[in-house]
């Protein structure tokens, strides 16, 4: 692909010398012109000259007497100034003359000559680094246009060499932004949210009224912050409502963390605003299926003397209780622990839940219990998703959380005890993961 780009390089090398030549080369021809032009008048002059001489002798010699003589020198000066005339037709400028010698200065030649050099010292990765040539090439990788990705969509490694090229050359690149833009996207599918972040951050500054660009940055502050809903990222979710109120991606956020929270009218009115902002296909139907399920459980609740929060009844914990009607789909099992020394309530509310590694924050599988019930074995699977299209057997790449929740709800507090699995791999049969509550969110 490389040699594709030095091809065209050479090519507007040729262009640009073949402008600066054909002057040169043109002039070279006009001052050839000149010569036979001088050289042609002289000759005409001679030739007058000779005639004139005989028309002289003849006068002396009686041949002729001085009318005859005056007429013929007459017709001998009006044929000179013809020849004159044609021989100077067509020509209106002075720089001829200039040129009458036929000789071309060197300077334009040299100029021709260091054209390619500047070029190649202007954009080559070795010379000033501008980057065009390099730059164009890492953007291709990244966009899937080069050799190192048309392997496999498994094999990252070609694609991570090429995204630290590019992080390396926008170091000192601070107003490239397409290249800040791409590496960004790149960081999100990679899985390096931390740094998509601070990319995004990078072009926020010089653009902070895009709410596009807000809406990125947010969503992978969310991500890095294990998607709850932190004071920065409610920060960021309220500044980017501001710029669009109908970003749906941060509503949907919103309506999912009121969820959470077992706020069921507040998690139905953002999923409605949500509907309201014009999605369509998938999308629409997932958010109608949330708003369904919410307003039959507002409308149970409200049927009821007393308001209770969403209740989710955890399958048995044994493994030899689970239905057969299960085998063959997807399952996890979790043995949850806590760590000697930890000191809470026994009747503390464990939540032990599956939440896509990539995807809306919705749990897509949960359990709850009590402190007093630890250490148990947790079974997790995909007939406890909270709404269709939302559970295991929808997310290849998931991860396991274990969390004591300190106020009795579900948002994550950062007094929590809290245990993360690493990415579980939905697609083959997975062991028994063992989680234990050591540590306070705060202290991770």
């Amino acid at each position: 692909m490389i040699l594709s780009f030095w091809i065209y390089a050479v090519l507007l090398c040729m262009l640009a010398v073949t402008f600066v030549l054909l002057p040169v080369l043109y002039r070279g021809r006009a001052g050839r012109i000149a010569q036979q032009r001088d050289d042609r008048a002289e000759l005409n002059r001679v030739i007058y000259q000779e005639r004139s001489a005989e028309l002289d002798a003849n006068l002396a010699a009686g041949d002729i007497d001085q009318q005859v003589h005056d007429q013929l020198s007459l017709e001998l000066q009006r044929n000179l100034l013809d020849e004159a005339g044609s021989v100077n037709t067509g020509s209106s400028t002075t720089s001829d003359e200039m040129l009458n010698n036929g000789s071309v200065g060197r300077s334009p030649w040299l100029l021709a000559a260091l054209v390619p050099l500047f070029a190649i010292l202007a954009y080559a990765d070795f010379g000033l680094s501008w980057g065009a040539i390099v730059d164009l090439q890492l953007s291709k990788e990244l966009r899937g246009g080069g050799e190192q990705t048309a392997t496999s969509p498994h094999d990252t490694t070609g694609v991570n060499a090429t995204v630290e090229k590019l992080a390396e050359r926008l170091q000192s690149q601070p107003e490239n932004d397409e290249g800040w833009f791409l590496i960004s996207q790149s960081y999100m599918r990679m899985g390096e949210f931390e740094k998509a972040a601070e990319a995004f951050k990078h072009l926020m500054d010089r653009y902070p009224n895009d709410s596009g660009l807000s809406s990125w940055y947010t969503e992978a502050l969310f991500l890095v912050d294990n998607r709850e809903l932190t004071e920065r990222v409610s920060a960021a979710i309220d500044r980017t409502l501001a710029l669009n109120p109908q970003d749906v991606s941060m509503l949907e956020i919103k309506a999912m963390s009121a969820f959470q929270n077992n706020d069921l009218v507040a998690s139905l009115d953002w999923f409605r605003q949500a509907q309201s902002a014009g999605v369509d296909g998938e999308r629409a139907e997932l958010i109608q299926q949330a708003i369904d399920r919410l307003e039959e459980d507002l409308g149970i609740a409200a049927a009821e003397p007393t308001s209770s929060p969403l209740t989710i009844v955890p399958l048995p914990a044994s493994s030899d209780a689970v239905d057969d009607g299960l085998v063959g789909q997807r399952r996890l099992e979790v043995l949850v622990e806590i760590a000697p020394g930890v000191r809470v309530d026994p009747q503390a509310r464990v939540f032990v839940f599956a939440r896509a590694m990539r995807g809306p924050p919705m749990p897509l599988a949960v359990q709850q219990m009590t402190v007093s019930a630890l250490p148990r074995l947790v079974t997790l699977d995909e007939t406890m998703g909270m709404m269709a299209g939302m559970s295991l057997a929808d997310f290849d790449q998931v991860q396991v959380v274990a969390r004591i929740s300190s106020t009795g709800i579900a948002n994550v507090s950062p007094d929590d005890y809290q245990a993360l699995s690493t990415a579980v791999d939905m697609t083959v049969k997975n062991g028994v993961i063992s989680l234990t509550l050591s540590r306070r969110v705060k202290d991770q």
